[in-house]
């Protein structure tokens, strides 16, 4: 079970923070060893199975997450997981008659989860409380002419992006918009729904949900090619017109805690509080020294994840029914 950033502040890694457990200086420092160990493993904790929507071939993940291991769609069949260098691989040869190889495949980042479907859609953000009017959210990309989204300042000046100031029910652009490629939120009090709205049909699109705490929301995208969905359509991508649900082994992505409620995700206390003193040697030049309390950090979350997951209890299939599943019980 993850800790919370309370807990943390609870526990006696507060003896050798060197700081008071509710500063911002003992979050931070919180923070910056949780960083550095999800850097160096998939811990206990850190890897979860999701279920998320595919629309239309693409796959844009939740903002916990960081790194796609492992997927599976139509039914329990896996599919590799490549990175961006993948399309330009000379080797790269389609394998079936959809055309590109099977696959999920990254595809850069994103700062929304659907990309504006049309032409003469206004954006619209919803915030999710009164106190979040005034609040602002800046749109970063392409007007309805495909030129770079500005805003004409009364003084003559001009300003990259476009301004949204929240209010009640909503705020909303005054241009036309083609295309987010950044967006930039200032932290509000509860959940900011930002919206396409389509002005010829008078229908709302959804795009995005932001956080409280999230300013610069940027996002996984994946492309998923698989030939088990029926029709490809002309490029490959399961499914063009259509959405679907696929299972995912994912290392979640660091979020630094800042309130009490907060996930720290790192759950092992010793190896966080040995990281902590690695960092405070590291900081006074001791090099040696940081580098031995890392070790030894790695070392507890070693032994934490050989106790949670111990080699002999790996399940290991040898198709003793034929590799028919038995039951309506299913693995994944």
């Amino acid at each position: 079970m993850l800790a919370t950033l309370k807990e943390i502040r609870d526990s006696a890694l507060a003896n050798v923070a060197g700081s008071c457990p509710s500063s911002a200086a003992f979050s931070q420092l919180v923070n910056e060893a949780t960083r550095r160990l999800m850097r160096r493993g998939d811990w206990a904790g850190t890897v979860v199975r999701i279920m998320v929507c595919a629309r239309r071939g693409c796959v844009v993940w939740p903002r916990y997450v960081g790194k796609v291991r492992k997927i599976n769609h139509c039914q329990g069949s896996a599919l590799p997981v490549r990175n961006l260098w993948w399309d330009f691989v000379e080797e790269n040869r389609p394998t079936n008659l959809c055309g590109p190889e099977l696959g999920l495949v990254a595809f850069g980042k994103s700062p929304v989860f659907q990309d504006i479907l049309g032409s003469k859609r206004l954006v619209r953000a919803y915030p999710g409380c009164p106190a979040d009017v005034g609040k602002t959210v800046t749109l970063f990309g392409l007007d309805e002419n495909n030129q770079p989204l500005r805003t004409a300042n009364q003084d003559g000046t001009w300003t990259e992006g476009v301004k949204i100031t929240m209010a009640i029910p909503f705020g909303s652009t005054s241009v036309f918009v083609n295309r987010v490629d950044r967006v930039s939120k200032e932290i509000t009090q509860l959940d900011v729904h930002l919206y396409a709205y389509d002005s010829v049909n008078n229908v709302l699109e959804d795009m995005a949900v932001y956080e409280p705490g999230e300013t610069n929301p940027d996002y996984e995208r994946s492309q998923l090619r698989s030939g088990c969905a029926g029709s490809c359509g002309t490029t490959g991508i399961v499914s063009c017109a259509t959405s679907q649900s696929v299972i995912a082994l994912v290392k979640l992505k660091f979020i630094p805690a800042s309130v009490g409620t907060d996930l720290v995700l790192i759950q092992n206390l010793d190896a966080l509080k040995l990281m902590v003193q690695a960092i405070k040697f590291s900081e006074a030049g001791d090099r040696t020294s940081a580098q031995a309390y890392e070790a030894d950090a790695i070392r507890e979350l070693n032994l934490e994840l050989r106790d949670e997951s111990p080699i002999e209890e790996m399940p290991v299939s040898f198709g003793e029914f034929a590799n028919n599943r038995i039951g309506q019980q299913r693995c994944f």
